[in-house]
């Protein structure tokens, strides 16, 4: 699914998760075993478990949502949409993920939930290079901007 702007991977549930974990912020997730320094093992981790953040993230998030949007349609934009991931991994994330502005996604709300100094561009930057989470649409986004246009080439 097409993703507003950049910003809308970076408040990727996983990556604010990792962020969290990296600042010695996170909560604790029933089902897993990660202590603080450990988000590096997030990315070796089954998809039944990175659907257990993306659920327990979403499940802080959500239930804010209509603050920060004032027309936020919970019955069409929580709607699950599945994304693939480099690693082979597929995760299942509501469409507002993708839909809605990602710096009101980060500024806004994030930063009202998580406290701006643990969750902001540099701390979501880290988590990715950490991490290596990416989505497949994301990598064959950086392929195609690699790639020289019809116009440079001729």
């Amino acid at each position: 699914m097409k993703r507003y702007s950049i910003e809308n991977y970076l408040v990727d549930p996983i990556i604010v998760y990792i962020a969290l974990m990296d600042k010695e912020v996170n909560f604790k997730i029933d089902g897993l075993n990660l202590r603080i320094g450990e988000e590096y093992k997030v990315k070796f981790m089954p998809s039944s478990e990175l659907q257990l953040i993306v659920d327990s993230v979403l499940g802080i998030v959500e239930p804010e949502l209509s603050k920060y949007f004032s027309d936020f349609e919970p019955e069409s934009e929580c709607e699950k949409v599945r994304v693939k991931f480099i690693k082979g991994v597929e995760l299942l994330y509501p469409k507002w993920v993708f839909a809605r502005r990602g710096k009101a996604i980060l500024n806004e709300l994030y930063n009202a939930l998580f406290t701006s100094p643990v969750v902001n561009f540099t701390t979501l930057f880290k988590a990715v290079r950490k991490s290596g989470f990416l989505p497949v649409e994301l990598v064959a986004l950086f392929e195609e901007l690699r790639q020289p246009s019809a116009t440079q080439t001729s």
